[in-house]
């Protein structure tokens, strides 16, 4: 009975915790998925023999609230610099994004328009799984959905799996990736697998940074602006 009751206050003191957490910041790993037979990845190495290698330095936070949050990679100098910047583009991360009221804001920057912001409806159409696994400490739930992507090749479906934990209801994970009913620990796309390392609740000092004051386009804008410079420069 004394063991019962002693079991019975730990999980109340646990539940009781994880319902104080009003933000925090969360830490994640990438791994790259490898693709040897892909052409691309065979230019790429031939540019930099450091490509997969480099990832392992990539860092990357989410902070986050009850009402936005904010994704970016860590400013650091690396052991190959090109290939750090081949390895962000093949693991999906283009700029620093912020989620709030069900909208995603991304940086990004081309040769032909400079820096811009890209804003988008951030609603993503998940299937909440009947699996789970341990995330650390974290128990965590499977949910997928599908990445559409419509280039000149053709239109291609790349299935997205998330790891999220119902204990931490905050609807943000990386890369945008969110909606679902706690917070995403682990984040896999066709090229790489995001995992959380590090997780800080209720920092002193805390805040989540706007943006950048790029100019702000839709995403029809942005294609559409795109098409144009391809167009005139011809």
């Amino acid at each position: 009975m004394k063991k019962k009751y002693i079991i019975l206050l730990a999980l109340i003191l646990i539940n009781y915790s994880f319902s104080q957490i009003n933000c925090g910041i969360v830490k994640y790993r990438v791994k790259v998925i490898e693709k040897n037979d892909s052409q691309l990845e065979k230019m790429l190495l031939s540019m930099s023999p450091n490509f997969y290698s480099i990832v392992s330095e990539l860092d990357f936070e989410l902070k986050f609230n009850k009402e936005k949050s904010l994704f970016k990679i860590m400013d650091k100098l690396y052991s190959d610099e090109n290939a750090a910047k081949m390895a962000q583009a093949k693991i999906n991360f283009i700029g620093t994004i912020l989620t709030k009221n069900d909208s995603l804001f991304r940086e990004g920057t081309s040769l032909q328009i400079g820096n811009y912001i890209v804003a988008k409806e951030n609603k993503i159409n998940w299937v909440l799984e009947n699996e789970t696994k341990m995330i650390d400490t974290y128990l965590c739930y499977k949910a997928t959905t599908e990445e559409i992507v419509n280039n000149s090749i053709g239109i291609f479906k790349n299935p997205i799996i998330a790891w999220y934990c119902p204990k931490l209801p905050f609807p943000f994970g990386p890369l945008g990736y969110g909606g679902l009913p706690g917070l995403v620990l682990e984040l896999q796309t066709t090229n790489a697998v995001y995992g959380a390392k590090d997780f800080l609740f209720n920092p002193s000092n805390f805040t989540i940074e706007n943006l950048k004051r790029y100019k702000v386009y839709s995403e029809k804008e942005l294609d559409d602006l795109f098409i144009k410079k391809n167009t005139t420069t011809e």
